[in-house]
């Protein structure tokens, strides 16, 4: 009894400490933060700020914040980029006003012309509150170290240092703070793709039953690189205007863009009609990149090379150029057949999984083989694609293929099939039929030796 009263006053004693400790470090903390507050220049937070304005020379930006984000007001009227505008009040406002921090109380004319400030160019003024109160700092000129500037808050005659980079802010172009979204909808959210190229029309769609496999429905029916399209759409999102060329173009002929000869839309699932869509004028050579205008605004914009370079000149660009879509793991059984000979092999069930040969004889079947010819089969791609169905297939030498490869997957009613026919006259591949696109291909004549050193 004595022992456990001991314990338990030890208990309260390191439960106290703890408490005092705990206290110690908030009130400490709330010290720390009540110091911060009252060493800021600008008594607020970024969050505060109602409306910025850039004046630099004879030029004015006003950005104001709204409640679907920041939009800017002058010079002109469009959506502004909200990271931008975030990102240069963080700066602006972290300037701050103890004696480490002013270089003069009251500078005479020429200490003033000494930080850049007798006749400045440049300043930021922030408004805040209901009332719209409005703080202005005034920049001078960069310290030549220590990565600082000068500046004074309008009111008061005393001279700050502040963070270069809170100038730097306050020096940003109109184009830093604009907008500059080309695409907004995410890839991962169309269902439908239209590229037009120089005039060669390409359609692709994803169809609700068959997830993640993308298929060309015109100009010819066909399976699609998923990623390819993938690829495009981010690259259109992701990506950034490259410079904003006329907010009212009076003649869209003079950038190429009438008429269109090449265009992206896409939509978004469940739209009828395209969600975006950008036409894709002249190439401007000296400025390295594509004039272009989304369908849905007026203004003229460029775009870099490099985004234009990705669309495909033609359907059979975008084709899937796989040449089986199996999961290994799914795979149950294979067969192999040749003129004069026959192999099947099968995975048996749980729990006891293993693989054994049916044909020519029974017996187990090394599952390392099994592996290492999944692997090199997938690395195979389609060089060419000759023509579609069953068309020709006596000319290729597929009517009587050289060998036939069937793999299966557990629960399909069909397999994926691969037909082996002639070498090319070129000697550049050899020819097959590949049942999961139902046409006639060229390969790099190794996949003969591939299967064949398999089974």
């Amino acid at each position: 009894m004595k022992y456990f009263k001991k314990t338990f006053l030890w208990i309260i004693i390191l439960a106290g400490l703890a408490g005092y400790f705990y206290l110690d470090v908030e009130t400490t903390k709330k010290k720390e933060a009540e110091k911060e507050e009252a060493t800021r220049l600008l008594p607020f937070k970024p969050s505060e700020v109602l409306e910025l304005e850039l004046k630099k020379g004879d030029g004015v930006i006003v950005v104001q914040r709204w409640e679907d984000g920041w939009r800017i007001e002058k010079p002109i009227k469009v959506k502004a980029d909200g990271k931008s505008v975030e990102k240069a009040l963080s700066y602006i406002t972290q300037s701050r006003n103890d004696a480490d921090y002013v270089m003069d109380e009251n500078p005479t004319r020429e200490r003033l012309a000494e930080f850049g400030l007798a006749n400045p160019q440049l300043e930021v003024t922030l408004r805040i509150g209901k009332t719209l109160t409005p703080y202005t700092l005034i920049f001078g000129e960069r310290a030549p170290t220590q990565g600082v500037a000068f500046a004074i808050l309008k009111g008061s005659p005393k001279v700050y240092r502040v963070l270069a980079d809170a100038r730097a802010e306050a020096d940003q172009s109109l184009y830093y703070f604009r907008d500059k979204t080309i695409f907004r909808t995410e890839p991962n959210m169309v269902d439908k793709v239209e590229i037009v190229k120089d005039n060669k029309k390409v359609r692709c769609e994803l169809p609700m039953e068959e997830e993640g496999k993308w298929e060309i429905i015109s100009p010819l029916k066909a399976r699609a690189d998923m990623i390819k399209i993938i690829e495009i759409v981010a690259k259109f999102k992701n990506s950034e205007i490259k410079e904003f060329i006329d907010e009212e173009p009076k003649d869209l002929k003079a950038y190429g863009l009438f008429p269109v000869k090449t265009k992206l839309s896409i939509w978004l699932s469940g739209d009828e009609s395209p969600t975006e869509t950008i036409f894709i004028g002249e190439r401007d050579k000296k400025k390295r990149g594509y004039l272009a205008k989304l369908e849905k605004k007026d203004n003229v914009f460029l775009i870099e090379e490099d985004m234009v370079d990705l669309l495909p000149d033609d359907a059979e660009d975008l084709r899937e150029r796989s040449v089986l879509f199996f999961e290994e793991g799914k795979v149950n059984k294979i067969e192999v057949k040749y003129p004069d000979r026959e192999m099947v092999i099968i995975k048996t069930p749980p729990p006891d999984i293993e693989w054994k040969t049916l044909k020519p004889r029974e017996e187990i079947f090394d599952v390392n083989i099994i592996k290492e010819f999944f692997n090199r089969i997938k690395e195979f791609k389609v060089k060419e694609f000759i023509s579609e169905g069953h068309e020709g297939l006596k000319t290729y030498g597929l009517d009587s293929p050289t060998i036939k490869l069937l793999i299966w997957e557990e629960g399909n009613k069909s397999p994926h099939e691969l037909n082996i026919g002639n070498i090319s006259s070129k000697g550049d591949g050899i020819y097959a039929w590949t049942g999961e696109q139902d046409t006639i291909v060229l390969l790099d004549n190794k996949i003969k030796g591939v299967i064949k050193d398999s089974f």
